[in-house]
This record gives structure tokens, C-alpha cells and sequence, in this order.
């Protein structure tokens, strides 16, 4: 039977197709049901036809409609479905007491379980219902998933006919259309078959009808369903997003993809561009032009998002540019249209519009915002004479679909795929590219793991201190998670006199992103803080306006600052698109509703160069209150009353006052922002004046006399004076004390998130001025910028604030970043660390964590979560890791006791089984060395830097080894000579290449992720990718080189090694470090006996490696020296007695052929003890904590 293929390319199983005769049967006893009914019957037809008819009451017989539908239709079908129909689904109405008020919530009609246990809300009507009408339906179920009423991430809304599948996606925080499917002519083919008449379906396509619903709503399939449909959405978007970025970089700047030599890299390959047509100002900078091509493009794009939201007429830019042509103006379009449109229109109240413009633009709003004010020094000078371009860019927007919330499909293109695009525009713009930048767009799981630890701790802090503010016990207040008490069916309180409390305090949050790129953090904690609001909203029993949500989010609770100015405005794009995404569009115009300025929220500046609180002596300021300034304060007063007069008066007494300080100017400003922010028209411009002024006046004495301490720090230690010129033009310095300092009076900010860029990226001056502002510290936090963000971060963070940011993994136990891991872990307490799995940042070569940092000294009976990500695991499983059983959080002792405070990948197992090793040595019969103790040891050389040669031209020229080493086994063979005279006075690293004996460890590991090491009696230098280990002479009779061998080549020390390290987590082929080799756990036992059967396997082994016929004798002696290395490490494992038993036995067999090795091998493989042995000790790891998850990750090698 063929199978259906829907269109996300999933093929639907086998057996759906079985159950299509049963459907039939089920269908036509439905409508032989529903015909016992008369007046049911003689509607149904219309309604199977879809036409506009719904049953009333009358219809069936006095029983209400809905119930009728869901007797006769639903229940028969969702039983068809699977679905069990128990006493629990039956619908409940739950009054809900507010301060003022009682409403009554309405349940959904059945929740049910999938097959997977998944609940999913159902929301029934009656038959012929429009299931898109206001207050019920699909409405209905979306309101359950957006408020998350009952914590359930699916929905289903149906009138027995029509079923609509929707999904909330935890992710982006979107509820999507996944499936509608009416069944009306399956029925209708039934009716119309039994009365002989024909329809216009085949019954293949009624088939496939069926078979399509089956697959989304059935009780087995539905999850299965969702994932394969997400996951095309996903990928679609993922497409278009690529389509879009590429025109966009063509028709702006006139960049294409070009493959040379196999790789993919951007061109330029046109002139004939925006970019390339802007007619600027003589004094406009290539930044300046690059700004304002943004800016525009911005601006037209947001035109687009207008057109769909209905605030614009449709097609606005086209229909323009039309009238353009067809008339006689002599000016550019540019100017003639799109200027007065963006100024004149947007940015610009009706009743003050010129009369032209309003010809032109009838029935456009006024917006406000400062997207559509002059956002580049004389921007009215600049022009698009070109109109052909013009004309270009606006057929290249005409062909995308825009769309925002709900209507958005994978054919679509939404603010957040713009997020996409920007970023990558932005390292294109840099000419450094995402490498040189350090910034890549972080996908939305990354953002959302990141927002949800930091964010959810904080607001549960806050639920917290409202509820005991009200009488709460302590004991009341043992929740973790939010969904655990801001639910319908498990709400902590409906109390809306302390919930509003709660919301205050939500309301006083500040979050921060000092990377702040597109702005896509920002959005995820709009989205975050947006959920948790709904559903306080919800609890307390009110409507609310998502819009004036989302307004108070943005201006209370968000902040970003970048460097680049581009991103600046790409990041307040966002902003902006996410607020008119739900505008009232009636309120708009009637002028009730308009775009807030949130310019002052997100600034251009360098976060990592500017005052933060440092004693800088201001003499005096240049007296900002001039005639000027007191000319708009004198139109201000006479716009402002009430409250707001009373501060701009106050204000003004701070300005006009020759005694006030710098703090007293940052307050006057800090003032006149708060009233700004809410203000609109005039007197948002004159605000808007006297605050640039007021911050060039503060910023011109507080950039000279910063920069002045800076100078003289670094000239503290210096014997020769020197004093380092600043630009600040380049530097860009951002004063937070000042543009943020009504957040700094506070503390600072509650939460700190981001992306910051990683690598030696910073200039000169800027390293100087971060190691100056820590210099008293150990650590250098200027070698990666990563480190000086994290290090500022914790600068800016209130007292108990949050840290989250994505960093490189080596940060987790690389060694050039002990110091500096040392100051976090030590000063503030590590709450989550999570190394990402595989190609987190497309085109991105580094491995890539997640860190979660409190702003608070660290307890050592706290836990930190800490977990590695399989490489190929999918993004989706971040948000699951809190859920995940298996993941043991770790005691933050343990993670303090490592003398450079790692954070080992392998978790919560390798700390205690270092723990477990390292307490071996009290036990008085074992002794413990790290590898490096015992032996020296160096890296191969890197052989680009040395002179070869086929003879030996001198003592000097030393043999070179080359090939390669794999476990046990090595084919190093001498080819030719190394000229090795640079290195003929260092005696110890040239004994370690001339020793007869030594153990050569492969710097990368296996496909089964185990070390390769093998023993070497060849004299010779090797290449770097081997590592050369000597024992020491001192060790020479405790231990010998076998016994070594055999310990690094064994699972353990694998498991271990690869546990602790972060090192290429991600490549193929993990690497080692000699300075993590050095550090493996070699325990030494004080029992010869022990040491020599070890020793003689391991020699046993190296000799059987050599033949593959011996293939079966390896892999069994390989097994019997990785159990009897368990009986070493953990002695636990055995009772003594049959420890020793076991190795005394060995030893004679293995002294017993005199090392004729097929015989010992031989004699091993068939010894019954021997096997015995291995059936105990195999019978016993699967006990034992450590071993068995040991062998768990290497099951599967020896059967």
C-alpha cells in the first residue's frame, strides 16, 4: 500500500492506512446519528457543503448544541483517536476571586494524553461554528497556551467537522498553526453516496484526507506529528532567512556568495547598489553611509511590517513609487516621497502635517518612536538620486511576505528571522567577519536556556519576598519553578492585591545586554517576562492589553548597549516590530497609542571603556544651564503639569544651581529621561534637545577626567612617564554613572545576559584600560574580551544578580583561563555550566558553553548544575536539561577542592571519582602520582620549523621518527634526519628524545574516545602530534613502562581524562593536552605481585597487537586488564582475599610459557578461573556507582 508523504517529507506509517474502513464505519454511523434528528438533518447538508449554519437548540431536540456536537460527533471521534474519556476530562468552572472582582474561567471541554503522556487542552463547538470567532474556538484554546493557564503546550479546537491543531513552542514563545483538516467530505461523500449521488472527491483523495488527520490528532501520533512539523517550519524559515540576507546584501551593498577552491566567501560584484548610490554630506563618513543605508532600509522594512499590521495601506512603497514616475517632480523619489513619509508623516502629529504631505499620506498615524527621527548628523542631506536603485530595492521587498505573530508561516518572513539577517549584516559591515568580531546570532534555544536561569531565579525571589511581605510562612514558599505555583490548577494565590505587589516588584527589574548585537536577548526576555505577566493577569481574573505589557517591559525592565552603531538600531527595530505586533490598530489612529523612545534603552557605546565608579576628580562642569537651555525649559513648563512639573522644575533647580556637582547633573538628566520616555510630539522633541545637551555637557568633562585616571594608574608602576593619547571617536567611551544612572544609584542591574564576542580582539589601549581598572587582581582579563565583559558584568550586577552569557567551553578547564576562573568561582557562585553540543554558531570553530553566574560569595553546600551535551544533540534538548533525571547537580565544595577550580565536563561522576582516587593513598597499601609526577614528557615538534636531511650531517642531526600510534601498537620508522643544534644545550629535552625506552601518546583520541598510546624502544624525535613520556629515574624501580601502558590505555583513564577535559569537544576526533595528561591519576600499588601481572599483560598485549590473527586473544586480554585496573582503583570491588587470589593466579600463568605470547594468550582464553573472574567482577560493575557508568559508555566493545 503506498504511503502518504505530507508535506514537511514525512511518510505516514503503514498502519494509518489500516483504520481508514474503520473511519468509514464510524463516519456513517455518525450520520445515521445525527439524521435521527430532523431539523439536525436537514442543516447537516448545508454545513457538510461549508456553508454558514449552525444548530440551535431547537435542532436537537432541547439539548444544547455544544453538548449535542460533542454526544454525537467528538466523543465518538476522539475515541477513534485513542483517547481515553474519563470522568477527569469533564470540564470544571473555577471561580476566581480578584480584589474587585469574580470571573468565572473557562476549562477546556476534554484534556486528554497522548501516548507519551503529553496533556492537551480541547476546546469543543458546536456544529457549523466558525471556530475563529472572538471568545471561543481556536481564540480560545490560544488564550489557555498564551496565558499557559495549565502549563500545557498543546491545543486542539474542533465543532466535530473542522479540527485545528495548535502548538505553543516553548522556544520562541509562539503559538502555531499546525494542522487544520476538515472532514466535512468524508461525510459528505457518505450522505451523498447512500442517496447515489456524486461529489467532486475521489475516494484516494478522501483517503489522504483521512489518513492527514489521523496522523496530527491521534493519541500515537499527534507528538510525532508536532515534531516532524515544527521541524519543517524550522528548516523553511531557516531558507527563506538565507534567501532574504542574500538579496538583501546584493541589492544594499552589492555582496553575492562566490565559491573559489571548495569555499563559499562573500564578493563584492556590483556597484550598482544602494550602498554605492547614497549621496551623502562631504563631511559623512563610510560608517556614516553605511548607518544611514541601515537606517533606511529599516525604515522601509518596518513600512512592510505596517502594511500587514493595517496601519499603512498595502503596497504603499510600490503604489509610490508608481505615482513618482507617472509625475513631473523634479526631485528624487527619495526626497519626494520616502523623506516626507519617514519625517512628515511617522514622526509627526496630523494636525502639524504639511498640506502636501497629507495628499499624499492620507490616513497614516503618527507613531512616534525614533526610528523616523534624524538619526545621523544632517540626515536631511542625504539623498537617493538613483532611483533605479530605488526602484530595485522596493521589487526585492515586494517579493517577501511580512508578517507578524499569529499569521506568520514557514513562507514568511517575521522580526525574528531579521534578527538573523542583521546579525550576520553586521560582521559583513565590520569587514572582519563573525571570526574577527566575535559575534555570531544565537539561536533561540541558547537564548531562551539562558533567559529562563536567569531570569525565573530572580522573579521567584521576588514572588517570595511579596508573599512573606503578606503573611506567608516559610514553610509555604518551598517552590523552585514558576510552573509549579502560576498555573490554574495548582495557583499559590489569587490575591490580586498581592499579586499586583508582585508585578511592582517585576516592574523594578533591570536587564542588561552589554553585547546587545541584533537585540535578540532583549526579545527573549520580553517574551519571558511576557509569559510570567499573562499569567499572574490571568490568576488575578483581569483582562489586559498584551500591547501595554510588552510597552512596559520594554521601558522598564530592558537595556543594551553595542559598540556598533548599526546594531543599535537593528536592536530598537526589534523592539519596535515586537510592540506593533500587537498595536490596537483602531487606538492608533484615533491617537491613543503610539511607539514609546527607547533610544535612551538601548545606547551605542563601548561597555567595556567608560566610568563605572571610579574616583575620578571633577573639579567643575561647564555650567549647562544657558540661555538656550532655559528657552526650552521655558516651552517644556509650559507643556508639563501635575507630577511631571513638579519634576522638571526640580530638575531645573539642579541645572541652574553653580553648585551642583556631576551626580547632581546625572540626577537632572536621569529626571528629565524618566518623563521623556512617556512623552510624544513637542514636547518629546524639546526633551529630547535638552537631554543631548545636558549629556555632551557631562560628557566632555567626564571622558577628559577618566581617561586622566587611566593615565595616571598606568603610569603608577612605569619608571618612564608616558601619557597614552585616547580618541574617542574610536573608543566610544560609555559612562554608565551617567546614561544609566538611575540603575547605578540602585546597584546596579538584576540581570546580566548576553553573547559577549570571545578572542584577542581588543585594541592596545583597550587592554591598557581593563588592566589598569583590575590591576590589583591575579587575573589578566584583557587577553579575551569574553573575560573583560564577564569581568565588568559582575562590576555592573546588583548584590544577588544574575550572570548569563555564552562563552568559549575551554573557559570550563582550560588553563589559560585558571586565574581568571579562579576570581568567578571564588567571588561568585557558579550556578550553571553547559557544555553545547555540536555547531551551536553556523560557520563557528569554537566550542561553545553556557555559564550562569550569582552575584554572591559561593556556599560549599550549595549545588551547581553542571552537564556536557552529547555533540549531536539537538538544540531542542536544552531546555529539557533541568527535567532530566540522570544529570546529578555537584557540590560546590567539590568544584572549589580542585586546586584551579575546574569545571570537568564529565560532571558530578569524575569529581567524586577523583575524590574516591586521591583518597587511596591514606589506605596505607597504594600510592597515588599524577602522570606528570612520574615522568617527563614534551610534545612532538612542529616540523615546518627545522632542517631536514636524508643523512646525518653532525652529532646534532638527530634520527626523525615518522608514522603514527594507536593502542599498544606503534609503525614509527626513522626516515631521515632532524637538524635538532637549536636545542644541543638543553640536556633533559634531548634525553627525552634519545631514551631507548618511552611511551608515545597520540594527541588526538580514538573513535571509540580512548587514549592511544603505545611503548617505543626506538631512539628519535617525533612530529607534534605525538607526545614522548619518560619515566623518571627516580620511579624506575616503583614502576616500570608496561604497567604505565596499560593504566593510560585503559577505559578508566579514558573515561576520566575525557570527563575533565573541554578541550575540541566537538571534533570528530577529541584532542589532548600534555598538561591534562600530565595530571592522569596513576595509583601505584605497594604489592609487587600486583604490579608485575599488570605489567607482563600489558607487554602481553603489545606483543598480540602486532598480528591480527591474535585479533580475539586481544580484545579477551584487553577485557582482563581493564577489570583488573578496576580492582586497582576501586579495592572496594572484591574482598581482598579474592583480590590477591586472583593476581597470584596470573602471575603463574603468565610466568608459566616463558613469554611465548599466542601460548599465555592461549592458556588465559580457555582458563576457567580466569573466566570466572571476569564474570564476577562484570556481574559486579553493573553494581558498582563508578564502574558501571564506565562501562556504559564503553559497552559494546568486548561482548
Amino acid at each position: 500500500m503506498p504511503q502518504a508523504v505530507l508535506t514537511f517529507g514525512i511518510e505516514v506509517p503503514k498502519n494509518v492506512y489500516e483504520k481508514w474502513g474503520k473511519f468509514l464505519e464510524l463516519a456513517n454511523k455518525i450520520n445515521a446519528d445525527l439524521g435521527s434528528y430532523p431539523k439536525v438533518r436537514r442543516k447537516l447538508e448545508g454545513i457538510l457543503r461549508g456553508q454558514n449554519i449552525t444548530i440551535t437548540s431547537e435542532d436537537c431536540e432541547d439539548q444544547q448544541p455544544e453538548p449535542f456536537t460533542r454526544q454525537h460527533v467528538i466523543d465518538p471521534l476522539l475515541k477513534f483517536l485513542g483517547y481515553e474519556l474519563t470522568p477527569e476530562v469533564v470540564k470544571r468552572t473555577v471561580s476566581v476571586l480578584g480584589s474587585s472582582m469574580i470571573k468565572k474561567i473557562k476549562q477546556p471541554d476534554y484534556r486528554v494524553k497522548s501516548i507519551f503522556g503529553e496533556e492537551i487542552l480541547i476546546e469543543a463547538e458546536p456544529l457549523g461554528s466558525n471556530l475563529y470567532k472572538k471568545g471561543s474556538g481556536v481564540n480560545q484554546v490560544i488564550e489557555w497556551l498564551d496565558r499557559r493557564s495549565f502549563n500545557v503546550d498543546i491545543g486542539i479546537a474542533t465543532n466535530g467537522f473542522e479540527w485545528i491543531l495548535l502548538y505553543y513552542d516553548n522556544t520562541s514563545k509562539e503559538i502555531k498553526t499546525l494542522a487544520e483538516i476538515d472532514l466535512a467530505p468524508i461525510f459528505n461523500y457518505l450522505s451523498k453516496r447512500e442517496k447515489g449521488l456524486i461529489i467532486g472527491y475521489s475516494v484516494k483523495e478522501l483517503r489522504e484526507l483521512f489518513v492527514r488527520f489521523y496522523y496530527a490528532f491521534s493519541r500515537e501520533y499527534i507528538e510525532e506529528y508536532i515534531e516532524g512539523r515544527t521541524k519543517f517550519i524550522r528548516e523553511k524559515k531557516e531558507a527563506i532567512t538565507k534567501k532574504f540576507y542574500d538579496d538583501f546584501i546584493y541589492y544594499v551593498f552589492g555582496y553575492r556568495e562566490v565559491k573559489t577552491n571548495s569555499k563559499t566567501k562573500l564578493k563584492k560584484v556590483t556597484n550598482n547598489c544602494l550602498y554605492d548610490k547614497i549621496k551623502a554630506p562631504l563631511d559623512a563618513t563610510e560608517e556614516d553611509k553605511q548607518k544611514f543605508a541601515v537606517v533606511l532600509m529599516n525604515r522601509l522594512i518596518f513600512v512592510k511590517f505596517l502594511e500587514d499590521k493595517g496601519l499603512v495601506p498595502g503596497g504603499l512603497l510600490k503604489r509610490t513609487f508608481e505615482e513618482w514616475r507617472n509625475s513631473s517632480v523634479p526631485v528624487s523619489y527619495y526626497k519626494a516621497y520616502l523623506e516626507p513619509l519617514f519625517f512628515g508623516v511617522f514622526n509627526t502629529p496630523e494636525e502639524e502635517r504639511d498640506r502636501k504631505v497629507i495628499e499624499h499620506f492620507r490616513d497614516i498615524p503618527y507613531l512616534n518612536g525614533g526610528l523616523f527621527r534624524e538619526n545621523l548628523r544632517n540626515e536631511k542631506q542625504y539623498d537617493i538620486p538613483d532611483d533605479n536603485v530605488m526602484e530595485e530595492i522596493i521589487k526585492f521587498l515586494e517579493r517577501y511576505d511580512f508578517t507578524l505573530g499569529s499569521k506568520s508561516n514557514e513562507e514568511s518572513l517575521d522580526p525574528d528571522i531579521l534578527g538573523h539577517v542583521y546579525e550576520k549584516l553586521i560582521n559583513l559591515l565590520t569587514n572582519k567577519g563573525q571570526k574577527g568580531l566575535g559575534a555570531y546570532y544565537t539561536p533561540e534555544e541558547v537564548t531562551r536556556t539562558i533567559v529562563k536561569s536567569t531570569v525565573e531565579p530572580v522573579v521567584i525571589k521576588k514572588l517570595k519576598e511579596v508573599l512573606k511581605k503578606w503573611g506567608w510562612q516559610e514553610q509555604l514558599l518551598n517552590f523552585s519553578t514558576l510552573d509549579e505555583v502560576l498555573n490554574e490548577d495548582r495557583p499559590i494565590t489569587r490575591d490580586g492585591r498581592v499579586l499586583k505587589d508582585f508585578l511592582d516588584e517585576i516592574n523594578k527589574m533591570k536587564i542588561l545586554d552589554p553585547a546587545v548585537g541584533s537585540g535578540h536577548f532583549l526579545i527573549s526576555v520580553l517574551k519571558e517576562l511576557l509569559e510570567i505577566k499573562k499569567r499572574v493577569h490571568s490568576l488575578i481574573g483581569e483582562e489586559f492589553n498584551t500591547y501595554k505589557l510588552k510597552l512596559e517591559i520594554i521601558l522598564n525592565n530592558l537595556y543594551g548597549v553595542d559598540i556598533d552603531e548599526t546594531a543599535v538600531e537593528v536592536a530598537k527595530l526589534r523592539l519596535w516590530l515586537a510592540l506593533i505586533e500587537d498595536l490596537d490598530v483602531d487606538a492608533v489612529r484615533r491617537g491613543d497609542v503610539i511607539l514609546p523612545n527607547i533610544e535612551y534603552n538601548v545606547r551605542v557605546g563601548n561597555s567595556l571603556v567608560g566610568w563605572i565608579g571610579e574616583r575620578l576628580t571633577i573639579a567643575t562642569l561647564d555650567y549647562p544651564y544657558d540661555k538656550k537651555v532655559e528657552g526650552i525649559f521655558i516651552g517644556l513648563k509650559a507643556l508639563a503639569t501635575g507630577e511631571e512639573a513638579v519634576k522638571i522644575k526640580k530638575a531645573e533647580e539642579l541645572l541652574k544651581d553653580h553648585s551642583s556637582t556631576v551626580k547632581d547633573y546625572v540626577e537632572a538628566y536621569c529626571i528629565l529621561y524618566e518623563i521623556y520616555k512617556n512623552n510624544v510630539g513637542k514636547k518629546a522633541a524639546i526633551l529630547k534637545e535638552i537631554l543631548e545637551s545636558i549629556r555632551r555637557r557631562i560628557y566632555q568633562r567626564v571622558s577628559g577626567e577618566y581617561f586622566n585616571f587611566i593615565n595616571d594608574t598606568i603610569n603608577e608602576n612605569r619608571r618612564k612617564k608616558k601619557k597614552i593619547k585616547f580618541d574617542e571617536d574610536i573608543l566610544k567611551p560609555f559612562h554608565w554613572v551617567v546614561d544609566f544612572g538611575w540603575i547605578m544609584k540602585e546597584g546596579g542591574f538584576d540581570i546580566i545576559i548576553g553573547n559577549p564576542p570571545y578572542g584577542n580582539i581588543l585594541s592596545n589601549i583597550e587592554k591598557d584600560i581593563i588592566d589598569t581598572r583590575y590591576r590589583e587582581e591575579e587575573a589578566t582579563y584583557s587577553v579575551d574580551s569574553f573575560l573583560a565583559f564577564m569581568r565588568r558584568s559582575q562590576e555592573l550586577l546588583k548584590d544577588g544578580g544574575y550572570l548569563g552569557f555564552i562563552i568559549p567551553a575551554s573557559f570550563g578547564t582550560g588553563v589559560n583561563y585558571t586565574k581568571a576562573r579562579k576570581h568567578f568561582l571564588q567571588t561568585m557562585e557558579l550556578k550553571v555550566f553547559l557544555y553545547l553540543p555540536f555547531d551551536v554558531f553556523e560557520g563557528a570553530y569554537v566550542d561553545n558553553s553556557i555559564i550562569v553566574l550569582k552575584n554572591e560569595e559561593p556556599s560549599m553546600d550549595n549545588e551547581v548544575l553542571i552537564y556536557a551535551f552529547p555533540k549531536r544533540s539537538r538544540l531542542e534538548e536544552l531546555l529539557t536539561v533541568w527535567e532530566n533525571p540522570k544529570i546529578e547537580k555537584i557540590r560546590y565544595s567539590l568544584l572549589l577542592n580542585d586546586p584551579l577550580c575546574r569545571i570537568f565536563p564529565g560532571g558530578n561522576v569524575i569529581y567524586e571519582i577523583l575524590d574516591h582516587i586521591s583518597s587511596l593513598s591514606q589506605r596505607g597499601n597504594y600510592d597515588v602520582y599524577p602522570l606528570g609526577d612520574l615522568t617527563n614528557s614534551t610534545i612532538g615538534i612542529l616540523a615546518s620549523k627545522y632542517k631536514f636531511s636524508l643523512v646525518k650531517l653532525s652529532k646534532w642531526h638527530l634520527p626523525y621518527l615518522e608514522g603514527n600510534v594507536y593502542r599498544y601498537i606503534t609503525n614509527l620508522k626513522q626516515t631521515k634526519f632532524v637538524d635538532f643544534s637549536q636545542h644541543k644545550d638543553n640536556k633533559d629535552y634531548l634525553d627525552l628524545y634519545l631514551s631507548k625506552e618511552k611511551i608515545m601518546i597520540r594527541r588526538i583520541v580514538s573513535r571509540q574516545d580512548r587514549i592511544m598510546a603505545s611503548f617505543c624502544n626506538l631512539q628519535g624525535v617525533v612530529k607534534k602530534d605525538l607526545y614522548v613520556f619518560n619515566l623518571k629515574s627516580e620511579f624506575l624501580s616503583l614502576v616500570d613502562y608496561y604497567y604505565l601502558l596499560a593504566l593510560i590505555n585503559s577505559k578508566l583513564l579514558s573515561f576520566i581524562y575525557l570527563g575533565k577535559s573541554s578541550i575540541a569537544l566537538k571534533d570528530d576526533f577529541r584532542q589532548t593536552t600534555l598538561t591534562e595528561l600530565r595530571e592522569l591519576p596513576i595509583v601505584i600499588p605497594h604489592e609487587d605481585v600486583i604490579k608485575d601481572v599488570v605489567s607482563a599483560l600489558s607487554k602481553l598485549l603489545t606483543e598480540l597487537y602486532s598480528n591480527v590473527k591474535y585479533k580475539k586473544y586481544c580484545e579477551f586480554v584487553d577485557l582482563l586488564l581493564d577489570y583488573l585496573i578496576y580492582c586497582i582503583y576501586f579495592p572496594e570491588i572484591l574482598p581482598q582475599s579474592e583480590t590477591e587470589k586472583i593476581f597470584e593466579y596470573l602471575y603463574t600463568v603468565v610466568n608459566k610459557f616463558n613469554f611465548w605470547h599466542d601460548q599465555i594468550a592461549r592458556e588465559l582464553f580457555t582458563d576457567d578461573e580466569v573466566k570466572e573472574f571476569i564474570a564476577k567482577i562484570r556481574k559486579k560493575a553493573g553494581e558498582h556507582k563508578f564502574i558501571s557508568i564506565v562501562e556504559e559508555k564503553y559497552m559494546g566493545d568486548i561482548e
